[in-house]
């Protein structure tokens, strides 16, 4: 059995910037302390507190280990859209929410989903009639 790629991105509120995570700590309090770095950047990380009741200071994703069908990495909070094989119709847009149990979201195969976005700097795109339940186990499928 192949292991999977454990790692996260994490999303900073202050500066409404994605970055990679390169790891953590627990501190005395409890809190977790993610090592967040800007794409590119790897060797200006900054601490990014992320459960403190007072100062959390933004969101960690986790990777699900699966790449959509252009081979982009698919993160929990990422968007996706499924298309028509033989149209250009959009089935289903959805948010991801990690189920580790198949190779799959909820029935889709990871190479037939595209990421479009995140909830975090794209939250507009789940706003329309094509968009699912934002739980992929609740997920709708239209024709």
């Amino acid at each position: 059995m192949e292991q999977r790629i454990i790692k996260f991105r994490a999303f900073e509120f202050r500066t409404k910037q994605m970055r990679n995570v390169m790891g953590f700590r627990i501190n005395d309090d409890g809190c977790l302390t993610w090592n967040a770095v800007e794409p590119g950047n790897e060797k200006g990380w900054q601490p990014m507190v992320t459960n403190h009741p007072e100062y959390t200071q933004g969101v960690i994703m986790q990777f699900t280990g699966l790449l959509d069908k252009n081979g982009k990495e698919i993160y929990e909070g990422d968007i996706v859209i499924m298309k028509h094989p033989d149209k250009d119709k959009i089935l289903a847009k959805f948010e991801i929410v990690i189920d580790f149990e198949n190779d799959c979201v909820d029935g889709w195969r990871s190479e037939q989903l595209e990421v479009i976005g995140n909830i975090y700097e794209n939250p507009e795109l789940l706003k329309d009639e094509v968009t699912q339940k934002n739980k992929c186990n609740d997920l709708q499928k239209n024709d």
